[in-house]
């Protein structure tokens, strides 16, 4: 068991080895030292610290360079540029780059008599935007006219982006119903296939279908893009015309509807109760009549 142990040590020391090389520039390096290395990653506008410390040699701190070979690192050798001797005059042992950005990215080395200490090969991530962020182009509805109730109508939202979109629609409404609040107002999102189409280039749209327009329907409606550079959004009013006459129109035939049931009604009510009446009246005529009948066959002894 500790015979395997110490082969599998043996062969990720070599493996970290060959990995090592093929990062790190090992140029110029004496070759009765082997220099440690290591490999630093930070976030664009982060402070950098690295200590030349070194568990073989003790130097003193005067004695101490840097120097520093600019390169973009990309997982291969970074070559192409000279190295270049840092005039640093604080803590040798220790250098700090105070907002680091892409001309700090490279490879840099503390050296003590000519012999390479400690090497660092420094990789900072940029997270700032790279491309400009999407636009609602324009948001129209395909009817240029009046709305008119039971009408279909569609609203076309075309967006321009140089990445693929996400294209999202909403409607205001209360704060009873909305969970979305913006600029105090609520929007209520629309459940809808959110199909975004390509046209052409950087070009994009995205249709919201109303198959049967009634007063509900009426209202703004927005329009929202979101792509990994940014988002935009804008919002169109929809006013779906005679939508209250053709409510007054559906209570006034219900009204002219009722009123000649209403008419109806009553003749057949007084009807029902003149029948019921009678009919009760019949029932007693009949129980009686059974009740006297055995009185009159009594025959007298």
């Amino acid at each position: 068991m500790i015979t395997y142990f110490v082969c599998l040590l043996i062969v990720f020391g070599r493996a970290s080895a060959v990995e090592t090389s093929a990062i790190y520039d090992d140029s110029n390096f004496s070759p009765d030292t082997s220099p440690e290395k290591e490999f630093l990653r930070y976030k664009f506008g982060s402070d950098v610290v690295m200590k030349c410390n070194h568990h073989h040699i003790y130097a003193k701190e005067e004695d101490i360079t840097w120097e520093f070979k600019h390169c973009l690192y990309k997982g291969v050798h970074c070559e192409g540029s000279e190295w270049k001797k840092l005039d640093y005059n604080r803590r040798k042992k220790k250098l700090r780059i105070n907002n680091a950005t892409d001309e700090n990215v490279g490879i840099y080395r503390c050296l003590h008599s000519n012999s390479v200490l400690k090497q660092f090969t420094l990789d900072v991530v940029t997270t700032r935007y790279s491309g400009p962020p999407p636009e609602v182009v324009s948001l129209r509805s395909s009817s240029d006219s009046a709305v008119l109730p039971n009408t279909p109508l569609a609203i076309q939202c075309k967006v321009s982006s140089v990445s693929p979109p996400v294209i999202r629609w909403f409607k205001e409404g209360s704060d009873q119903n909305c969970e979305v609040k913006y600029d105090d107002h609520f929007y209520c999102p629309i459940p809808s296939s959110n199909d975004v189409f390509h046209m052409s280039g950087d070009k994009y749209l995205s249709k919201l279908n109303i198959y049967s327009l009634h007063d509900i329907n009426s209202g703004t409606y927005v329009c929202l893009v979101l792509s990994e550079f940014g988002n935009d959004f804008k919002n169109i009013t929809i006013e779906v015309e005679g939508g209250e006459a053709v409510e007054e129109s559906r209570i006034v035939f219900w009204w002219l509807f009722l009123i000649p049931v209403s008419l109806v009604l009553v003749p057949v009510g007084i009807w029902l109760c003149f029948y019921r009446r009678k009919s009760n009246r019949r029932r007693l005529n009949e129980q009686q009549t059974k009740l006297i009948k055995p009185v009159v066959n009594v025959e007298v002894v």
